[in-house]
């Protein structure tokens, strides 16, 4: 029997749905639209980074998130901005990355509201910025009175200055840099919410000075990990499916036994408590396997047996957007799990996975994992304590 699974592919062995509206980063370092399955690459290194997979349902409430110019952002103070569309080469690769302009010594501004806002809840703003002829601009959420919120630069050059209501950025260059504004509490149901950015300062400046801006977005709860492009309405994007079916006829399967290792990394938290979103699942029938992360983040597994949860623990804690190695073993009378150099086991019976069996990444149930997953490896033989502290994916072959 062969002992690992043959080398391929994400695409050639993976049957995918969702994503819709998803963008992920190519090999050349632009954020460009792809559903699933969708592999990811470092938009600085180029270096591939795994497979894409977005977590929940996200919609970003702006319009025309890359286009100044439309009426949806109003431009104000008392010294109006301008825009100059198109100045220059954006985060995507297009020369869309809008320049705005301030128009005199008083407060000028360009602004979008969305209102009133549906859900109570915390909203984020995500925003790209570059250096014009300036390199510092004054921002911030706007609900009656400057929201209590808190910047923070995401990727980039630049220095944020949290201490007063409106927000400052400095230090930005010709590279773009992406900023997260997040409100500290939540924003009352009916509530009006806009957002203003000021070129150089709020007030006080020079005509002229001017900075570079693309790709808004605006969401209730936490912000998306990945942008969401917008035109005339909100857009949402839809969470990523992905799948290999009918394991059972594979001629390398094994139903009674078997170990599989992942590689992945973690790029958000649970989105919410009493949510578990899976890494990796492998069920067949009322049997199954799964790695899951928690909302206390942590990485854990659960096995269930008839439909019965045998063993559901929490191995390791994790910190975001740093590679995890996770390991599952399984056979009769014995569970084993590893989360990096942590290795738990169980006398209990494993499930056997002998009809209808899938395997399932992304949204494995209801809740969708956000995160990347970078190598993943079979052997249809069930590792020992020994042989799963040590497992990788250049192991040959398993003893048991």
């Amino acid at each position: 029997m062969t002992t690992t699974l043959t080398p391929k592919t994400f695409a050639e062995l993976l049957t995918a749905s969702g994503g819709a509206n998803g963008t992920v980063v190519d090999v050349a370092g632009n954020i460009v639209g792809m559903s699933a399955p969708a592999f990811d690459y470092h938009p600085v290194t180029h270096e591939p980074i795994g497979l894409r997979l977005r977590g929940t349902a996200r919609t970003n409430l702006i319009k025309h998130s890359s286009d100044l110019t439309q009426a949806a952002w109003a431009i104000g103070g008392s010294s109006p901005t301008t825009i100059n569309a198109n100045a220059y080469l954006a985060p995507d690769g297009s020369m869309t990355g809008d320049e705005l302009i301030r128009g005199g010594t008083a407060n000028g501004s360009i602004s979008q509201t969305f209102e009133p806002v549906t859900i109570n809840s915390i909203y984020s703003f995500v925003f790209r910025i570059r250096a014009g002829t300036w390199t510092t601009a004054a921002f911030g959420l706007h609900t009656g009175d400057w929201a209590v919120q808190t910047g923070t630069i995401l990727s980039g050059p630049g220095v944020i200055d949290n201490a007063a209501a409106l927000k400052t950025i400095s230090g930005l260059t010709s590279e773009w840099t992406t900023v997260l504004l997040k409100t500290s509490a939540a924003v009352a149901a009916g509530a009006a919410l806009r957002f203003y950015l000021y070129p150089e300062v709020y007030n006080a400046g020079t005509a002229g000075r001017s900075i570079g801006l693309w790709g808004f977005e605006a969401y209730a709860g936490d912000h998306s990990t990945t942008y969401i492009a917008t035109g005339a309405a909100s857009v949402t994007r839809t969470p990523d499916r992905v799948t290999i079916g009918n394991l059972q006829l594979q001629p390398w399967w094994n139903p009674a036994e078997g170990t599989i290792l992942v590689d992945f990394s973690v790029a958000a938290l649970s989105p919410a408590l009493l949510q578990y979103p899976g890494v990796v699942r492998i069920l067949g029938g009322s049997n199954s396997i799964q790695m899951f992360q928690t909302p206390t983040q942590k990485i854990g597994v659960r096995f269930d047996v008839g439909g019965v949860n045998t063993w559901n623990t929490e191995i390791a804690a994790f910190t975001l957007d740093v590679p995890l190695r996770g390991v599952i073993s399984w056979k009769e009378g014995r569970q084993l799990a590893r989360i990096n150099e942590t290795v738990l086991s169980r006398a209990q019976a494993g499930p056997v996975l002998s009809a209808n069996v899938e395997l399932r990444l992304g949204q494995v149930a209801t809740d969708a994992f956000d995160g990347r997953i970078r190598q993943i490896t079979y052997w249809p033989k069930a590792a020992n304590a020994t042989e799963i502290a040590n497992l990788s994916p250049d192991t040959e072959r398993i003893v048991g």
